[in-house]
């Protein structure tokens, strides 16, 4: 299982009824469903502790290539 993260403007819960700034939300990807032609991804949830009003992109890194063959 792999993980990404992607930034979206739909909104959540009751304290954001429209859209607003993008947030970051989680999901998580299955290569080998993916191989096998079946729905690869999971979920998609909201990281924790993001300002409605604010930007919260940072750079983002991992400390080990996975090589997926």
């Amino acid at each position: 299982m792999l993980w990404f993260t992607v930034a979206s403007r739909r909104p959540f819960g009751v304290r954001s009824p429209g859209a607003q700034r993008p947030q970051l939300w989680l999901a998580p990807f299955y290569p080998e469903r993916a191989l096998a032609g079946q729905p690869a991804t999971g979920p998609a949830v909201r990281l924790p502790f993001q300002l409605l009003t604010e930007g919260n992109h940072i750079a983002q890194w991992t400390e080990e290539i996975v090589v997926i063959q």
